[in-house]
């Protein structure tokens, strides 16, 4: 049989072609940055931004996938309605609908764009540019939450779309303006929310972003433009949404995945069909890691994946991976650890919150002590006396195999000082006098898990 690495052989390709200097020219046409990012740091992004699309080129040539870039430009926008219109001219053009879009970097990429994902500093929003002149190419912040990323790449997409002949335009407005319309069309967003209002609930707009991902900030702004609201009520609900500070981290979390994975994808082909080896992957992808397949943990579908599934395929993947229940392991927490406390101005817990929480008194099999919880329950019940919390202890290799273990890194944004293990078979609701102190943060695929265990856990199917 004859491999990829035969083939590459046959026609001088190979590692060597993948990874020598190429002739690819980018021309940058967006960059986004906070004032403060070096010049140096810039350069480098641009450089690494470069590279990699220089070995996405040659790995798209090497498997013969020349997706057709539909992406349009010089769509001429002299003003924020032009903006608007190629957005939807765009929506049109690719077939979307006045719908939600599932998965907005995904859809990038099938469009023919690259999609790159920079994750090493939070000074960095976005840049754009073309490849080749032909191919678009759109580097978003991977530190960044799933909405906020929606929106950046949206933002880049306006800057290679849309057309100012107007040097006195501000192209950033313009290009907001675009993501936006893009994201929540017009007419969706009179949908939503009805023509005309005097005030609205930032619960409502919660759940407004967690089915459109886009913020609460983006959906007020959204409501304004599209005259749905005037200056008043504009202006309160941002005062509103700052003194709950908000402005520096919503509450509602959008869970939808916003991540490039073609790039990946093509990788690991070449590295299954040894084209290229695991020291020339890292090369090509640093910060990935390029595990001997042998090694990889089979950790089978995730639980929100095991959610949708029937009663017969959800059996046999808690067979594989039987739910494990210790009391005794759990009281190694360290429940004096120091942690570093947030002081946010939004004081009352709030879901994917990790806060302090003393359980008991408790029974049998129930997790004991005070020990840091993730608040799983829904923002909209935030006025209530109790949280729904899911406790954590220190995270064990063997939990991996437990099914209701759910593994919950330690990071500067949850303020954990170890890896930990949320278990949602005891998932509980607690008086908010239990919960001492706010830790941090978990992300929204974590959020994600949970919840999904918790509607495997109760043998629930939408």
């Amino acid at each position: 049989m004859t491999t990829l690495a035969d083939l590459g052989d046959a026609l001088g390709v190979g590692a060597a072609w993948l990874m020598s200097p190429s002739d690819v020219q980018v021309n940058w046409v967006g960059y986004r940055k906070h004032s403060s990012l070096a010049k140096g740091k810039q350069n480098s992004i641009t450089a690494l931004a470069t590279r990699r699309i220089e070995g996405e080129l040659r790995l798209r040539t090497l498997f013969g996938i020349s997706a057709a870039v539909t992406v349009p430009a010089g769509i001429e926008a002299e003003s924020l309605q032009g903006a608007e219109d190629a957005a939807q001219h765009v929506r049109a053009a690719w077939g979307l609908g006045n719908g939600p879009i599932s998965g907005l970097v995904e859809t990038l990429e099938e469009h023919g764009a690259i999609i790159l994902a920079w994750d090493e500093t939070e000074k960095f929003d976005g840049l754009s540019g073309w490849a080749n002149s032909d191919t678009p190419v759109v580097v978003v912040n991977a530190s960044r939450p799933p909405d906020r990323i929606r929106f950046d790449a949206a933002h880049e997409l306006g800057h290679l779309v849309v057309d100012c002949s107007d040097p006195e335009a501000d192209q950033e407005a313009l290009a907001h303006r675009f993501a936006a319309s893009f994201l929540v069309p017009p007419a969706a967003a009179v949908y939503e929310l009805g023509e005309r209002r005097s005030d609205l609930s930032l619960p409502e707009l919660g759940l407004l972003k967690q089915r459109w991902g886009l913020s609460v900030q983006g959906w007020v702004r959204r409501a304004f433009d599209c005259r749905i609201i005037g200056q008043a009520t504009y202006r309160n609900l941002n005062i509103r949404i700052r003194a709950r500070g908000w402005h520096r981290e919503e509450p509602f979390s959008y869970t939808g995945m916003e991540q490039p994975l073609l790039f990946r994808r093509l990788l690991w082909r070449a590295l299954d069909e040894g084209v290229v080896s695991r020291r020339e992957a890292r090369e090509m992808l640093p910060g990935y890691e390029w595990a001997p397949e042998a090694q990889l943990h089979e950790a089978g579908p995730s639980l929100a994946e095991l959610a949708r599934m029937g009663p017969e395929q959800q059996a046999e993947a808690v067979r594989r991976r039987p739910p494990e229940v210790d009391p005794s392991e759990l009281a190694e927490w360290d429940a004096g650890a120091s942690v570093v406390l947030d002081e946010d101005e939004y004081a009352l817990p709030t879901r994917g919150e990790v806060w302090w929480c003393e359980l008991d008194p408790t029974r049998g099999s129930e997790i004991r002590r005070t020990r840091p919880v993730v608040i799983l329950n829904s923002s909209v019940f935030d006025h209530l006396q109790v949280r729904i919390v899911v406790p954590l202890t220190t995270w064990q290799p063997r939990f991996a195999n437990q099914l209701n273990k759910v593994l919950v890194k330690a990071t500067p944004a949850n303020g954990l000082k170890t890896d930990s293990a949320a278990d949602f078979l005891q998932v509980r609701a607690v008086s908010l006098g239990r919960l001492t102190s706010r830790i941090g943060r978990v992300d929204a695929k974590v959020l994600e898990e949970l919840a999904a265990g918790v509607a495997i856990a109760v043998d629930y199917r939408a």
